[in-house]
């Protein structure tokens, strides 16, 4: 495991998807060393994503350092929401960022399965500031979902997280876990069908449990589902049908056969945050949070997910309280 001593946990913000484009916007406009975005899909659909790709232009023009890393998948996800000129634009965006001198690494695999082998996590590092442990794409879609990002504020880690996170999602087998202080670390699925160490981490939080809430767009599967039902207080907030994307709604349609988990959440809004907090009855609390859907379908597909797993209480409580709110 990849060590760091510091406690910066105390100083964490939970970014809400309403301040993002505006914050990102504003960290790029002041960034003066290097600028690190990894996301699964991208677009500029609109004014808010926009606005970001606007402050990386600026920012390489000003010299600072800039890596983008995306997914292949980016365009099956404009040919799905905008057609073949959701294509044409994406195709735009790449030659302009690349004109610019934006160093792009689109990574996952080409499959016949479009949502196998995909790069499904998420992180921003600006400088010294640190977006990570949420689910927001950088695409205009995002910016009409329930999600978020953690930021942090430290320049060693951010360091670290600029130099290994390309290298991560580059190579799909060396994926160590990244301790942020004796509370927190990062583990990393690296897109092993076989296997998936945030998955692993779930199902321990899990055990002995008391309480738990739970936040994705999809529900629980059978596993997920069958360790859960032994909880006596649950808090499911996952989307309706009519809530979902288009094969999330399929998605949702067969597991709610197989399953009959019930979603707590009335809101019409997409929920696209991603996030499991578990209470045991000694008192103890766990949250993870970041990528990770907490479905076996991805595990299968081979995705690769961030998560950032915490027994901070202030973390606990935080996002608790965001998945009480959704």
């Amino acid at each position: 495991m990849a060590s760091y001593t510091k406690n910066i946990m105390t100083t964490f913000r939970q970014v809400d998807i309403a301040e993002y484009a505006d914050e990102i916007s504003s960290r790029l406009d002041r960034a003066s060393k290097h600028v690190l975005l990894e996301t699964m899909s991208i677009n500029n659909d609109g004014a808010e994503i926009e606005q970001i790709w606007q402050g990386v232009i600026k920012a390489v023009q000003r010299g600072v350092a800039v890596t983008l890393v995306y997914d292949r998948f980016s365009a099956f996800d404009a040919l799905l929401y905008s057609g073949v000129s959701g294509l044409r634009r994406l195709s735009r965006l790449e030659q302009r960022l690349e004109k610019a001198g934006v160093m792009l690494h689109k990574v996952g695999r080409v499959r016949l399965n479009p949502f196998s082998g995909r790069h499904h996590a998420k992180a921003v590092v600006i400088d010294d500031d640190i977006y990570i442990g949420g689910g927001i794409n950088l695409m205009q879609q995002s910016f009409a979902t329930h999600d978020y990002m953690l930021h942090f504020n430290d320049s060693i880690l951010a360091q670290q997280l600029y130099t290994t996170l390309p290298k991560y999602a580059l190579d799909r087998t060396h994926t160590p876990e990244i301790c942020i202080d004796s509370q927190t670390r990062l583990v990393f699925d690296p897109g092993d069908t076989r296997q998936s160490p945030i998955i692993d981490n779930v199902f321990e939080s899990l055990v002995d449990g008391r309480k738990v809430w739970y936040a994705s767009k999809l529900m629980p599967d059978r596993a997920l589902h069958k360790s859960m039902q032994v909880i006596s207080k649950k808090i499911y907030k996952f989307n309706r049908i009519k809530t979902a994307s288009l094969f999330d709604k399929v998605a949702l349609l067969l597991d709610g056969v197989r399953y009959g988990t019930q979603t707590q959440y009335r809101g019409m809004r997409q929920i696209h945050a991603k996030a499991i907090v578990t209470q045991k009855h000694n008192g103890e609390s766990t949250v993870i949070t970041g990528s990770h859907n907490f479905n076996s379908r991805g595990v299968r597909f081979g995705t690769q997910e961030v998560a950032l797993i915490s027994t901070s209480k202030e973390l606990v409580a935080t996002v608790a309280r965001y998945i009480e709110n959704l």
